[in-house]
């Protein structure tokens, strides 16, 4: 019983260290796969955002300078002697007729005294009439100039990009231009632009997992998405993403990992708006949606790896099994053969090493009984011999005689002892007649049997002789 249990152990461990090496082997090409598809989204997710942050930043900067141009086209020149006036202006008009985002134009003339509104036209009112809509966009315009007038530090470059909705509660946004006026250095114009949010919006790619906003260099949101996040007056909440995108130290960038104001990781890339538009345009994607796929193939590897250990599992169960029955049969043999039982025979199933030592056993096994049964052959022999050899010595000691000698004339006193059972010394005593006496002493060269034998014949000899001479 306990060498079954010692069996079922070793086998339990055969089986158990493939199933380990098994595992392991499993865990490393999952890792490794793992690892580079891991890179390999990373990969695509800052060609996917980068691409979409620069698409969207040209396409945005396309537009802006488009409704420039067309509005710097219709002024050519700003005189010195136009008057205030804040009628429609037939050229601004045109303007606006060949853009239709285009709500309202006004040119400003500024100098140390003020801004003075010189030219404006705005777009016909919405269909329902809500004269209020238009007003809203002049009142901004005048505004912004006096607050550019105050800190000319709002104008970058020559320019300023503003979001509308938070002071306006409506989808628009202004754009002021710097121009110098001929001949008059201490005075300039401002040309301001008021455009619906529509056009910019299309611009920004979005899905579920992709958010996309663009920010001014202050960190505000100028366009999302998200209208509510337009109508914010503070600025968003500063990202890793958005740090790196303020700080213009490249016009565009990527970031694999960062945490938002929310805690969600997220991968995500910027891009500054080409030309003189202080604007970047920042692509978020949520990082656990882009990983999906490399989560589901971690659980399918996980599957699949408990697939491959239950059939390790069984193929070392029987594998070990065939391999610690061989052994099993090895040990219930040698047991045997230490008791003194030889007649086994193995019959091993494999052909292996432990096949070998199997066969190596029953040759031996063989063997020790055919020794066996030699020495009992032997010892039969010996015993026959020494009992012919007993018969022998007991032969030979009648010819010896068996008491001291002891007549008129002579005294003799003998004993024989020989080295084995028998031997080649010989003495005797014959009386012929009274005072003559035969005694004779022989030694046959050699011993044992035919040693013995010459003594016989020497025995009678002698006899013979005796009697001869008696006669």
């Amino acid at each position: 019983m306990s060498q079954l249990v010692i069996s079922r152990s070793l086998g339990a461990k055969l089986a158990l260290l493939m199933i380990c090496v098994a595992s392991m082997t499993a865990a490393a090409m999952t890792y490794l796969s793992a690892t580079r598809f891991s890179d390999f989204i990373v990969k695509t997710i800052e060609d996917s955002v980068t691409s979409s942050a620069e698409r969207a930043a040209k396409d945005l900067g396309s537009i802006i300078e488009k409704l420039i141009s067309e509005t710097s086209v219709s002024i050519s020149k700003v005189s010195s002697k136009e008057t205030n006036a804040t009628k429609s202006d037939e050229d601004l008009s045109a303007a606006l007729r060949n853009n239709t985002d285009i709500q309202a134009i006004a040119l400003f003339k500024v100098d140390k005294s003020g801004a003075v509104l010189t030219r404006v036209a705005t777009q016909q009112a919405p269909t329902n009439g809500d004269q209020s809509y238009i007003e809203t966009a002049k009142n901004s315009m005048t505004s912004i100039v006096e607050e550019i007038r105050a800190n000319e530090s709002l104008l970058r470059d020559g320019r300023l990009i503003l979001n509308l909705m938070p002071a306006t509660k409506l989808p628009l946004y202004l754009t002021a231009v710097k121009y110098a006026i001929p001949n008059q250095p201490d005075k300039y114009a401002i040309l301001t632009i008021v455009g619906t949010m529509t056009h910019l919006q299309v611009t920004l790619p979005q899905s579920r997992s992709t958010s996309a906003y663009v920010v001014d260099y202050n960190g505000a949101v100028f366009v999302s998405t998200d209208e509510q996040a337009m109508r914010q007056k503070k600025p968003v909440a500063l990202s890793p993403l958005l740090k790196q995108a303020l700080a213009r130290k490249a016009p565009s960038g990527f970031l694999d990992r960062f945490t938002d104001s929310e805690g969600r990781e997220k991968a995500g890339s910027f891009s500054q708006v080409p030309g003189r538009i202080p604007l970047i345009v920042i692509m978020e994607k949520d990082r656990n949606a882009a990983f999906y796929d490399l989560t589901r193939m971690y659980r399918v590897s996980a599957l699949s790896c408990v697939l491959i250990l239950l059939i390790v599992a069984m193929v070392s169960f029987f594998s070990a099994g065939s391999v610690t029955k061989n052994l099993s049969d090895l040990a219930m043999a040698t047991k045997k053969i230490a008791v003194g039982h030889y007649d086994i025979e193995l019959r091993p199933t494999s052909q292996d090493e432990v096949a070998a030592l199997s066969h190596s056993v029953n040759m031996m096994a063989q063997k020790i009984r055919v020794l066996i049964a030699e020495t009992k052959e032997k010892g039969r022999l010996e015993g026959e011999i020494a009992k012919e050899l007993e018969t022998a010595r007991t032969v030979q000691s009648t010819f010896f005689p068996k008491q001291d000698i002891s007549v008129s004339n002579l005294t003799v006193t003998g004993n024989y002892q020989p080295a084995t059972q028998c031997g080649g010394d010989l003495w005797g005593h014959f009386t012929i007649k009274p005072g003559v006496e035969l005694v004779f002493i022989a030694d046959a060269m050699g011993h044992g049997v035919p040693a013995a034998l010459v003594t016989a014949i020497a025995a009678a000899t002698c006899q013979s002789v005796a009697s001869i001479l008696k006669e």
